[in-house]
């Protein structure tokens, strides 16, 4: 499964996720809106999403000590992650 399916709505109504995804069986592949989750699949939420998502919050929150370790600790498990995947063969 390779494909990838971008839909443009003028609302960010979610009303027709549930029908247009019925007989979905792969893994979706979203950011965090929350009509997502009502979906009867596997989901995978975007790291991107997620990376923009705690430097957001970081900027809005500076002195958020908790949050900045969380990113942190998010940040060097990820490069782990990337780093394990680009050794060479």
């Amino acid at each position: 499964m390779e494909e990838v399916v971008y839909i443009y709505r003028k609302s960010r109504e979610g009303n027709f996720l549930n029908d247009m995804l019925k007989d979905f069986r792969g893994v979706l592949i979203s950011d965090f809106y929350a009509a997502y989750d009502s979906l009867a699949c596997e989901q995978q939420k975007c790291l991107i999403h997620l990376i923009r998502d705690f430097n957001n919050d970081i900027q809005a929150n500076p002195w958020d000590e908790e949050l900045k370790n969380l990113a942190s600790d998010f940040g060097k498990l990820l490069r782990k992650i990337i780093d394990t995947r680009d050794v060479p063969k």
